[in-house]
């Protein structure tokens, strides 16, 4: 029976595949479109066809980190090209940072044998599901550090939810419509802790009015997009102030202590959205989440709708990165942590059982649909749920688009 990787070797399998993805793409999208087909590329770089074949398989932009590796070529493969694209000419700084990224490929195949064993207990690993459930070491390093950031900040919440569903506009299939919901929930804070802040971005394209779920205009405070069947009654006082694109929620940490925790759900509307993502120079629709105040769960959730989820491919990272418009998971590989997250698929709308540390989930999910009118069996849900999440930490659910889809 073949063993499957162990967590580092599967994080060192993501990481190098991830760079691998991204710098060789790089040089190649550098070259003349006649060059990017496999005997174009041949010709070019006088390397075998077959090696050029798996090398422009393995830069295909919706692969996983993981599938590049199976579908790269071996590393003599590997630094073969490297060495053409260095004879005519290419980028010296990416050729540079894939000799590194070779360089650690190598050591790695040293390690399990040979590229072909690699892809053997990649497959068993795949099969057993081992990423399904994080170390425990993993988990205890984030409670230490979601206990120190409490003690620091002085203001937590018992979970963070960010849901969004995504759908084309029936009367603009190149547009799309977005229903955000966003909620704290639990939060407590000491006299000296900071306030409660919810971001909630106002035009993430220009001039799409902001809505509450049933398309009542939202004013500053947002005060018409409060969940209330979902948020503590009464709600404590709120004021707003606008950060460039957002509009910052706040509630101040006295009306937070003494409550037995603090909800507050909000549910807005955008419609247009964004251009749907064939129309994007990139094409991705992604939905990131990066808590400023520590949680002891986060719940994030993407709801695409059917068609949508059958033109794409879903992915999901941690990164250390800021509010920057994300771009692609493989140009984002310096910035990847090295444990990274499960992305589940949901099941159908009859099966879903919700969460464990929020019971209301299922009702939530179901009151959403019902106020905007839209069917939740017509969706395709993803969820990532973590205990501990890190404070100014990215996590990124993606759907990676074909170009020709």
């Amino acid at each position: 029976m073949t063993a499957p990787l162990d967590r580092d070797q599967l994080s060192r399998v993501e990481q190098i595949g991830a760079r691998l993805q991204a710098q060789f793409g790089s040089v190649l999208r550098a070259l003349p479109g006649g060059t990017r087909t496999v005997r174009g590329l041949s010709a070019t770089l006088d390397v075998d066809r077959n090696t050029c074949h798996r090398l422009l398989a393995a830069c295909t932009p919706t692969l996983l980190p993981a599938e590049v590796i199976e579908r790269a070529p071996g590393r003599a493969g590997l630094r073969q090209v490297v060495e053409a694209l260095r004879r005519i000419g290419s980028d010296s700084t990416v050729l540079r940072a894939l000799d590194v990224t070779l360089d650690q490929f190598d050591a790695l195949l040293r390690e399990v044998g040979s590229h072909r064993r690699l892809v053997t207990r990649l497959r068993a690993t795949r099969h057993q599901g081992a990423r399904h459930e994080e170390p425990s070491a993993t988990i205890d390093a984030r409670r230490r550090r979601f206990e120190a950031d409490c003690e620091l900040i002085g203001t937590h919440h018992q979970a963070q939810i960010r849901i969004v569903i995504f759908r084309r506009l029936p009367h603009d299939l190149d547009q799309l419509e977005a229903v955000l919901v966003v909620g704290s929930l639990g939060t407590t804070a000491q006299a000296s802790g900071m306030p409660l802040l919810l971001h909630v971005s106002r035009r993430p394209q220009q001039g799409t009015p902001l809505t509450s779920l049933d398309g009542t205009p939202i004013g500053a405070t947002l005060d018409h997009a409060i969940l209330a069947d979902f948020s503590t009654s009464p709600v404590p006082p709120i004021s707003a102030v606008e950060q460039g694109n957002n509009v910052l929620q706040i509630i101040e940490p006295g009306a937070l202590r003494g409550t037995g925790g603090v909800d507050l759900v909000l549910g807005l509307r955008y419609t247009p959205f964004s251009p749907h993502p064939r129309r994007l120079e990139t094409p991705i629709l992604s939905h990131q989440s990066r808590l400023r105040t520590p949680s002891r769960y986060l719940l994030q959730e993407v709801y695409l709708e059917r068609e949508l989820s059958r033109q794409s491919v879903p992915n999901v990272g941690m990164f250390l990165t800021g509010d920057e418009p994300f771009i692609s998971f493989a140009q984002q590989w310096p910035n990847r942590l090295p444990v990274q997250p499960t992305l589940e698929l949901l099941p159908e709308p009859s099966a879903m059982s919700g969460c464990p540390w929020y019971p209301r989930h299922v009702e939530l999910v179901g009151r959403v649909f019902e106020t905007i009118g839209w069917s939740l069996g017509d969706y395709v849900g993803h969820r990532v749920a973590q205990p501990f999440p890190v404070i100014g930490v990215n996590t990124i659910i993606g759907f990676e688009f074909d170009e020709a889809s």
